[in-house]
């Protein structure tokens, strides 16, 4: 199995960072942590199903062969994944904008400066086919505007819509 994941307290260039790398490594399982925050979490309320995205409690570690990892390069900001650090058979994969080193010590690793790390992928990813659906691409909607202040939205829904994991919002 291979798994593409961000940081706890996911904020949306976490969240879409972690969808666009998912584009480039077919195949792979989009994990979100279990803590997100509030936006993020309202986000997915109406989004998840879409974005076919599958909680931290659904994935084994034990099953992991490739990880990839988005918008951190350490260990301790993903969600109780530490055990991946020892094995020595796991194919890592790191796309970051942090410039600080990290604690992963990645097989392959992209960190460059800009402004977020879903901008990394995209500039890093030309030969890509982009098959980004309208939603999708809203995700990077929000993460540019996330320094200026929003006001309070209450999360959208539909009766009848499929229960969503427990997501804790956090920050």
């Amino acid at each position: 199995m291979q798994i593409v994941t961000t940081h706890i307290n996911s904020d949306f260039d976490a969240l879409a960072s972690m969808v666009a790398a998912s584009f480039l490594y077919p195949g792979v399982t989009r994990m979100v942590p279990s803590q997100v925050r509030p936006a993020v979490r309202e986000f997915l309320t109406v989004h998840w199903d879409l974005l076919q995205l599958k909680p931290r409690r659904a994935i084994d570690p034990a099953a992991v062969e490739r990880l990839i990892v988005t918008d951190t390069g350490s260990w301790e900001r993903l969600d109780d994944l530490r055990m991946l650090a020892e094995r020595t058979d796991l194919e890592t994969i790191v796309w970051d904008h942090h410039m600080a080193p990290g604690s992963i010590r990645a097989g392959e690793l992209h960190r460059e400066e800009v402004g977020a790390t879903v901008t990394l992928i995209r500039a890093c990813s030309t030969s890509a086919p982009w098959c980004v659906s309208s939603a999708t691409a809203g995700i990077r909607a929000p993460a540019r505007r996330c320094s200026r202040p929003r006001p309070r939205r209450r999360a959208l829904g539909y009766a009848g819509s499929s229960p969503r994991p427990n997501l804790r919002a956090s920050g």
